[in-house]
């Protein structure tokens, strides 16, 4: 659809609509800066077609007519919402008190909300300006969407900072780079080294230093990482330092061996 015939912005990236996590935020941040998909969720108990179980689900579409269209002419679904994208945002933890942030978050908002919203580059100061706000600059947030376990390297072309990773933390705390990456089973893990830690199930260590995190916590240390987003399952890549290149191997378990 040509932008010029749509009442609201179209999806960034045509190629990501579909691609993005089911689980995101909801509503606030008062503005946005990229509309990525709009959705139509579908309830099989109010008459919608039954495709997931019996579990509610959403079509997604790249333009809002499109997904408007769909909710009318189908039985069982809400209204089209969309879903947003928020490098910088504010946070309102409690009425009246306002917080800049700056990371990457997805919500879903009403689409009513896209006309007065996009975000401009002083849009923040002039927000904090008209509360009678002081404004004090951004606080980093990297948890700002719930995280994904899997997604689609194809669409992204890099790791989505919203990608669950488990590590250890050494490598999370940025106190070593990160030697051994795995993607077996669909999983990622990365650590220090896989010999450097005990993985056995309720061993101190395990309990002590290997946590989720998102992966934007991994990329705040070593950018370079970007280059294994497409590793594909069931392999991993190793390096002697974070001065060498990847070697790579197959991994099918954890326990393969990754020299």
């Amino acid at each position: 659809m040509d932008k010029q015939m749509s009442q609201y912005p179209l999806a960034i990236d045509a190629n990501m609509v579909g691609e993005y996590p089911a689980l995101v935020k909801s509503g606030a941040g008062y503005f946005y800066d990229d509309v990525l998909e709009y959705r139509v969720w579908c309830h099989p108990e109010r008459g919608a077609s039954d495709e997931c179980d019996g579990q509610d689900y959403y079509r997604t579409f790249v333009s809002f007519e499109q997904a408007q269209i769909f909710s009318e002419q189908m039985q069982g679904t809400e209204q089209p919402l969309v879903l947003v994208r928020q490098c910088y945002w504010i946070d309102e933890p409690e009425t009246g008190i306002f917080v800049a942030n700056h990371g990457e978050r997805l919500t879903e908002w009403q689409v009513a909300w896209l006309k007065t919203a996009k975000r401009q580059q002083d849009s923040i100061e002039h927000f904090f300006a008209e509360q009678n706000v002081n404004f004090t600059g951004y606080r980093e947030v990297l948890t700002a969407t719930p995280m994904m376990r899997t997604f689609s390297p194809q669409a992204y072309g890099q790791f989505p900072n919203y990608l669950g990773v488990i590590a250890c933390r050494c490598v999370i705390e940025g106190q070593l780079p990160v030697r051994w990456v795995s993607h077996a089973g669909g999983d990622w893990q990365m650590y220090c080294h896989v010999d450097a830690h005990d993985f056995s199930e309720h061993s101190q260590d395990y309990e002590n230093n290997i946590q989720l995190v998102h992966m934007a916590q991994l990329l705040k240390y070593d950018a370079d990482l970007q280059l294994l987003y497409n590793l594909p399952v069931d392999r991993g890549a190793y390096r002697d330092s974070i001065n060498d290149v990847w070697d790579y191997f197959d991994d099918d378990d954890l326990e393969s061996d990754s020299a």
